[in-house]
């Protein structure tokens, strides 16, 4: 019996650039912290070809570059629940200034087509938390952030947790 499986291998580097710039205001009321904002956002994306070899047919993706320019306008929230905790939401329209949709060349098995992403556009974006406050200058987060299309674009959602240390 033969082994009609190969062993695939391939390399597939990316490089990811991210800034983003913000000014607001913080207004205190009895209901928390609020500071609406506007900002600037820009985000880069380098990504490689990728060939995989050692199979009877072959994948190729060819490299692709995803670039975007958003401007922000939102608003955020802070407020103590207890003495060591805070909640925070922030709720912000992103305006995609580019909007151009990825596109690359992907083969399998010695055919080739023309792989086309999804177009960059506006999105709606949403975080929600909580911050507990573990010592002096040291914060533990847990929270929700997703981003909601204004098209047929892509969502996304993400859990985060993270440790903060001020200095």
């Amino acid at each position: 019996m033969g082994n009609n499986v190969g062993i695939q291998s391939g390399g597939y580097d990316a490089d990811g650039w991210q800034g983003m710039i913000t000014v607001g205001n913080t207004i205190a009321t009895s209901a928390g912290m609020f500071s609406p904002f506007i900002g600037l956002e820009w985000q880069q994306l380098d990504a490689d070809s990728f060939t995989a070899h050692g199979s009877p047919l072959p994948i190729g993706v060819g490299s692709f570059n995803i670039d975007s320019i958003r401007g922000l306008i939102g608003v955020k929230w802070e407020a103590g629940v207890t003495q060591k905790m805070k909640a925070y939401a922030s709720l912000a329209y992103a305006y995609e200034f580019q909007g151009d949709a990825p596109t690359t060349r992907v083969s399998f098995g010695g055919g080739s087509y023309r792989a086309i992403g999804y177009d960059l556009g506006d999105s709606v974006l949403l975080s929600a938390g909580m911050r507990w406050k573990v010592a002096d200058c040291t914060t533990v987060d847990f929270g929700y952030r997703g981003e909601f299309a204004m098209d047929d674009g892509l969502d996304s959602h993400g859990v985060n947790i993270g440790v903060n240390y001020s200095f």
